[in-house]
Order: structure tokens, then C-alpha cells, then sequence
């Protein structure tokens, strides 16, 4: 009886995919493969040089750009009053601003942790939004499909969802990697993010969020 019982503990686990077994223990079921999404994404602002971490403060002002440089990931915006603030911009995007633009600003950084600065913000040229990466009025923003599931040797696995943007009648779905495409009367935009969820039994200090940003495409 004995042996019964230990074959059928390991058979058991052996159903169970590869997280464990136990109450820790959780079956993996991949999610639908999702297609990859546009590669010319941006949107995310924060204070400081482009390329380096960003310095806690507020900036909120209104200019004219006085110089736009591209960096590895990001934006360097420089406005005629000695302000600057970067935007986050892959090299395929071309830039949402042009030097002689004259637009409004505001970006709040803040210290969330040991070592990490969290930045939102909002920049428009004449009244009409060229970039934000916090919920405004206007735009709906709810969690949609589950794009990828992370198994956990011991823990829940960690969910990756997507996000449905929708504005003036129209909705876009971001992917798991890259951005879609948002077409309104207003104009178009590329918007990117997604939604994490831990699952329990939860890791020691797992946090769920939610990150996106919108660019406004020229």
C-alpha cells in the first residue's frame, strides 16, 4: 500500500506542470498567440535628460520648443524658457514635435520605491493632446484579453493582459509587444501597455499594475 500511494503521489505530480506540487502548484495553459504589434511606439514622459532615470519634481508650463534630439529610446524636448522633459520614442516613430511648437505641459514624478521614480504626464500643442500616459477625460481605458501567463516554480503565475483603448468612437487593443494604431476624427494615435496580475499564492512584495502611453502620430 505504501507503494500505491507514492506512485500515485508522483503520478500526480507529473499531471501538474512544471511550477510544483502542493498548494503551490499551478497548471499552465498558454494563452492564444497574439500578433505582434506595431514597431513606431512612445508616449511615455517623464523630467530630465532623455536616457536617464528620471528626477522627482513637477513640471508644469506652457513654451515653444526650442530643440528636439533623438536618443536610444527617448525624445530630449527643450523649450525656450530652459525647461526640458523627455519622451519616450522608439527610432521609428517620427517625433510628435517640431521645434517652433508651442505647447503645454504637465509631468508629476515621484518616488514609488527604493531606487524608482514614477512619472506621469500630459503634453498638448494648441488644445489638441500630442502624448499622455495617465487616464484623462475623454479616453476609456479597461483590461482585455490575457496576452501571456508566466509560470512560477513557487508561486502564481504572473498574468500579462492587454489593454482597450477607445476614444471618439474608435477602440484599439494593445499587443503584448509593440503598439496599435488609433484612428479618430481628432487624429491618429499609436497606443501601447498592459495590465499585470499575480496570481496566488503571491510572491513576497508582487505588485499588480497597469502601464500604457499614447502618441499623437504627425
Amino acid at each position: 500500500m505504501r507503494t500505491r500511494r507514492f506512485a500515485g503521489f508522483v503520478a500526480t505530480c507529473a499531471v501538474i506542470a512544471s511550477t510544483g506540487c502542493g498548494t503551490k502548484a499551478t497548471p499552465y495553459t498558454a494563452p492564444p498567440k497574439q500578433a505582434e504589434g506595431l514597431t513606431g511606439c512612445g508616449g511615455g514622459l517623464s523630467i530630465g535628460p532623455a536616457g536617464e532615470a528620471p528626477k522627482e519634481g513637477s513640471l508644469v508650463t506652457k513654451g515653444t520648443v526650442a530643440s528636439v534630439d533623438r536618443g536610444e529610446h527617448a525624445l530630449a524636448i527643450g523649450l525656450d524658457g530652459g525647461q526640458s522633459f523627455a519622451m519616450s520614442a522608439t527610432k521609428d516613430l517620427e517625433a510628435p514635435l517640431k521645434v517652433g511648437d508651442v505647447v503645454d505641459v504637465s509631468i508629476e514624478c515621484s518616488v514609488v520605491g527604493w531606487n524608482a521614480t514614477d512619472c506621469t504626464g500630459t503634453v498638448s500643442r494648441e488644445g489638441a493632446l500630442v502624448a499622455f500616459d495617465h487616464g484623462i477625460s475623454g479616453w476609456t481605458i479597461v483590461r482585455g484579453p490575457l496576452l501571456e501567463r508566466d509560470p512560477h516554480p513557487n508561486y502564481g503565475p504572473t498574468e500579462k493582459f492587454a489593454l482597450v483603448v477607445t476614444h471618439a468612437g474608435a477602440t484599439a487593443t494593445t499587443p503584448l509587444r509593440g503598439c496599435s494604431e488609433l484612428r479618430t476624427a481628432q487624429g491618429t494615435f499609436r497606443v501601447s501597455g498592459v495590465e499585470i496580475e499575480h496570481r496566488p499564492p503571491r510572491a513576497p512584495d508582487s505588485a499588480d499594475y497597469r502601464h500604457f502611453s499614447v502618441v499623437r502620430v504627425p
